[in-house]
């Protein structure tokens, strides 16, 4: 009996938010572009607008880290070490 599974291409897959890289800015000159990517605080403000609530970023990071030290995925390292350095370059207040 070889039965197949309907959805085999995406079963065992996790999927993450995609965690904006560069902000871009027209007609602003270079020292406050250089800036705005050093502070990253638009950027985690772009990516927590598009979830539900900003508890999932952290929901988020704590699910990638848990993923990669249990199950061994090497893409949640990735998406964990993403979001930390994301929090951690953030210099505004997000109010």
């Amino acid at each position: 009996m070889n039965r197949e599974y309907k959805y085999k291409e995406v079963f065992g897959t996790i999927f993450y938010s995609e965690i904006p890289r560069m902000k871009q800015v027209k007609g602003i000159d270079g020292s406050a572009l250089t800036f705005l990517n050093l502070d990253k605080s638009a950027m985690l403000v772009d990516l927590v607008t598009g979830l539900a609530t900003p508890k999932e970023v952290m929901g988020e990071l704590q699910f990638a880290f848990v993923t990669f030290l249990l199950g061994e995925n090497y893409e949640s390292f990735e998406q964990w070490k993403s979001l930390l350095t994301l929090i951690c370059y953030c210099q505004s207040a997000l109010v």
